[in-house]
């Protein structure tokens, strides 16, 4: 099961927080390579979502960290492969949120940024938008996967990173989990190994 681990600067806020919101619900096999599910407040107030993060990656809750929650999974050449999922509070339509993402932001922090892939995805009957880009940090060549849920008002990232080197082999785990995601509406948090919530998918 994937550990949750507080990192020293944790606010004393984000402890009670994660015990009450972050569920990991019993393990899928020791054959899957996908972990519990984990159960996180849609910041709207509607519900829940849901995913299976990779088994075995440690998950960081801390407002030192850019996200929501972020799991870190084996490291290569010094590098961790690692996934984000972040809450942004955003109305706009998916595929403007998505151009100005390549063509304005992510180019400030890449100069040598390459989009790979950019379409839509389907998720459950949510709106989603999958971006694949690769760019340069220092001596190590680094490829993003990025999944934007358009979800009431706000848009979710699960973002995969990794050296390019090990993209296609660890692409079919993220997918798995990118297509693990569900947007649950009026559930309740569960105990870790528990799972007495169920709830139809938001449509």
């Amino acid at each position: 099961m994937t550990r949750i681990c507080k990192k020293s600067r944790v606010t004393v806020i984000m402890i009670p927080m994660l015990a009450a919101t972050l569920a990991l619900v019993g393990c899928r096999g020791e054959g899957d390579p996908l972990t519990g599910e984990v159960r996180l407040p849609h910041p709207s107030g509607t519900g829940v979502i849901a995913y299976h993060p990779p088994r075995g990656w440690q998950a960081y809750v801390g407002e030192e960290l850019p996200s929501e929650v972020a799991y870190f999974g084996p490291k290569a050449e010094g590098f961790n492969a690692s996934l984000s999922v972040v809450f942004e509070q955003n109305d706009e339509k998916l595929t403007t949120y998505v151009d100005k993402l390549t063509t304005e932001q992510l180019p400030k922090l890449f100069s040598d940024l390459a989009v790979v892939r950019s379409d839509t995805v389907a998720l459950s009957n949510i709106d989603a938008w999958q971006l694949v880009t690769r760019y340069q940090a220092g001596e190590l060549e680094l490829s993003c996967m990025r999944t934007i849920v358009d979800t009431a008002g706000w848009k979710i990232s699960l973002t995969f990173t990794c050296l390019t080197r090990d993209f296609s082999d660890l692409e079919g785990l993220f997918q798995a989990c990118v297509k693990s995601f569900r947007w649950l509406k009026e559930v309740q948090p569960v105990q870790v190994g528990r799972d007495e919530s169920r709830s139809d998918e938001v449509q």
